[in-house]
């Protein structure tokens, strides 16, 4: 009877872990954007740098100069703690993982702390939503 038991609770566990890694999951859009400072532009590079896979945000492809307006280019260090997600319409955001965001997509991205002054400058990825998919 115990054997049993153990059976039914580890094959319901196991059900529960597949079903919570499949499920699609929408969160609203006001639920995550706060009033701190993020950056819009287009993802223009993606590359596995040393703590992770990162990406290149650019305001504006054509601005060289990071003085000028919309010259402002910063690579993004995605780890287990940033929070990805997609616009999907209605105000709702859907949870995406690391390998759904691409070249060309135009993101909104927030710092998760210290900026590293180089240009293009570095952080870590507090939060990335997809605005517009390619």
């Amino acid at each position: 009877m115990q054997v049993r038991n153990h059976f039914i609770i580890t094959v319901s566990l196991m059900l529960t872990a597949i079903i919570g890694c499949t499920e699609t999951v929408s969160i609203s859009l006001s639920s995550v954007t706060e009033a701190d400072d993020a950056m819009v532009g287009i993802i223009t590079r993606i590359d596995n740098g040393q703590f992770g896979m990162r990406i290149l945000v650019e305001e504006n492809v054509k601005v060289k100069e990071p003085l000028e307006p919309g010259g402002k280019k910063t690579w993004y260090t995605i780890s287990e703690q940033s929070e990805l997600f997609s616009q999907a319409g209605n105000n709702l955001l859907n949870v995406i993982r690391e390998d759904e965001l691409k070249k060309g997509q135009i993101v909104k991205a927030w710092s998760s702390g210290i900026m590293m002054t180089s240009y293009p400058g570095q952080t870590g990825a507090k939060r990335i939503i997809v605005l517009h998919h390619i």
